[in-house]
């Protein structure tokens, strides 16, 4: 379930860092996984 909601999301590749709910709006920290970090954009090939 939870890997269907990430994919929903967009936030496949990404780790969740924490969830919280402002007002009405639920703000989710993320961060992209440690292989992703350096990748382009539009390519999605290896940055040097």
């Amino acid at each position: 379930m939870k890997s269907l909601l990430l994919l929903a999301l967009g936030l496949a590749r990404t780790v969740v860092l924490g969830a919280r709910i402002e007002a009405e709006r639920i703000v989710v920290s993320v961060r992209p996984y440690k292989r992703e970090q350096r990748r382009c954009p539009v390519c999605g090939r290896a940055c040097d």
